[in-house]
């Protein structure tokens, strides 16, 4: 765990102010609120303006991919902390604070987490790191046992939250902060990739041979035009792309077993090829 103080005022340049962020969910930039382990998943415009003023927590999503210096951020970072091959999510919080918790006490799972405060204040409250697989949403602290601490962020601050830390979040006022997190787990080698920000399908070139056969193809972008019909639920600052519905209408694929070990069958060979550059 550590937390930074700015040096300069760089980072004052990542993000649109509280206004333009608020601008940009109207405009149809995906969001979603939580209030008291509520969620709201609609990310209709028309519900903002009174979530803002009950004190929810209103976040958008993978805001990296409409703000490029967010992107350019979490690429340094990536390079010089994590290593490559990580899942990583970008959120963008909105909140018009009460002096109370927004989300709760939780934690967010195996993910090295940065959050930077960009306007306003909040607190947090950090204890020791749970168990593997412990639930996210946990019981409310009663004990002030030791392990625990209350930081201050201002405007400019820096946190890193290592995996499973559990944390309490009050805002003080109005605040908008980055919350930058990258899974522990190898992601999977990437054959597709749907891009929501520009509403476009990409193929990796890998597939671009006569060895692979064409319904493989056709699997990888059936696969990834159910991320446009599924798509993704946030839950406490964790992604999550294959929803349960989203694996029962790919099990629909007439070649679905098929297609499964032809997945394994070409990321073993990419691996073979790496394996042999080196």
């Amino acid at each position: 765990m550590a937390l930074l103080s700015a040096r300069d005022d760089a980072w004052r340049a990542l993000a649109p102010g509280f206004a333009g962020a608020v601008a940009l969910a109207r405009a149809g930039v995906p969001f979603q609120t939580a209030l008291e382990r509520r969620y709201d998943r609609t990310g209709d415009p028309r519900r903002l303006a009174r979530a803002l003023e009950r004190g929810a927590t209103v976040y958008l999503p993978q805001v990296h991919q409409i703000l490029p210096r967010v992107a350019r951020l979490m690429v340094a970072l990536r390079a010089e902390l994590l290593g490559a091959r990580r899942e990583e999510c970008s959120f963008l919080f909105l909140v018009e604070g009460h002096g109370r918790a927004g989300m709760g006490l939780h934690h967010d799972g195996e993910v090295d987490a940065f959050w930077l405060q960009l306007e306003g204040r909040r607190t947090v409250t950090l204890g020791p790191p749970v168990a593997p697989r412990t639930r996210l949403d946990l019981p409310q602290r009663r004990d002030t046992g030791s392990g625990w601490r209350t930081l201050d962020l201002p405007p400019g601050s820096l946190l890193h939250l290592p995996p499973r830390t559990p944390h309490d979040v009050v805002c003080h006022g109005r605040s908008l902060a980055l919350s930058l997190t990258w899974s522990r787990r190898r992601a999977r080698s990437i054959l597709g990739h749907h891009d929501a920000a520009h509403d476009t399908i990409t193929i990796s070139k890998m597939l671009d041979s006569p060895e692979v056969p064409e319904w493989f193809v056709e699997y990888i972008l059936f696969h990834e035009m159910l991320h446009i019909k599924h798509t993704a639920r946030i839950i406490k600052g964790r992604r999550y792309y294959h929803t349960p519905a989203f694996r029962a209408e790919e099990r629909s694929y007439p070649r679905y077993e098929q297609a499964q070990e032809w997945l394994d069958r070409v990321i073993r060979r990419r691996h073979e090829l790496r394996a042999r550059a080196a």
